[in-house]
């Protein structure tokens, strides 16, 4: 989708969004444009800042590292997702009597050896060839990510996020933070500026 509060040119889409990414970048490190126009808002006079779309009060750093080409190819072929409904298939009763609810299922099922080697198994006769760097590189997130998908399945769409987000979103932990420790953290976000 489009970018909030930037102008599109028409036939400059690679510019648009490498200027986006370009942005995001300079957000975290900077927090701010020099020279982006400032406005006070009305509850609590806070200064916000315009031209580059909405920007976050607490950056934090997209998580890109067990991203690999490899768990790509294996994710955009098909393969991840077909593994875990054939897994599905055969386990779900063994699944539904070891794991009455989601909380003994967290804090229990893990995602072992068998299921890697039979995800990349089925990779590679889906046609995406072993990448033993790329398969390292990622196993953490594909753990996670099966872990989430089998509870998507057992229980519901919202075991899938309480899942992934726990265990690889930053910007969900964060939040987290931020509120249990609201009258440190958070309140302070909230506060009018002198």
């Amino acid at each position: 989708g489009r970018v909030i509060q930037r102008p599109y040119e028409k036939g400059k889409r690679r510019e648009y969004y490498l200027d986006h990414l370009r942005r995001y970048d300079d957000a975290v490190r900077d927090s701010l444009d020099a020279g982006a126009p400032e406005y006070r808002t009305l509850r609590t006079g806070r200064t916000v800042y315009g031209g580059g779309g909405i920007r976050p009060d607490v950056m934090v750093e997209a998580d890109t590292a067990g991203f690999s080409v490899y768990y790509a190819n294996l994710i955009r072929r098909g393969v991840v997702n077909e593994y875990v409904i054939s897994y599905m298939d055969r386990e779900r009763g063994r699944l539904e009597r070891a794991y009455p609810d989601f909380a003994a299922f967290d804090a229990a099922f893990g995602v072992g050896k068998e299921m890697l080697t039979g995800l990349t198994a089925l990779g590679a006769e889906r046609g995406v060839e072993f990448d033993e760097a790329g398969f390292a590189a990622s196993e953490p997130l594909m753990r996670v990510q099966l872990k989430a998908l089998v509870a998507q399945r057992l229980f519901d769409t919202g075991a899938f996020y309480r899942v992934m987000n726990l265990a690889q979103n930053g910007a969900y932990r964060r939040a987290v933070e931020i509120l249990g420790g609201w009258e440190r953290e958070g309140a302070p976000l909230l506060m009018p500026e002198n």
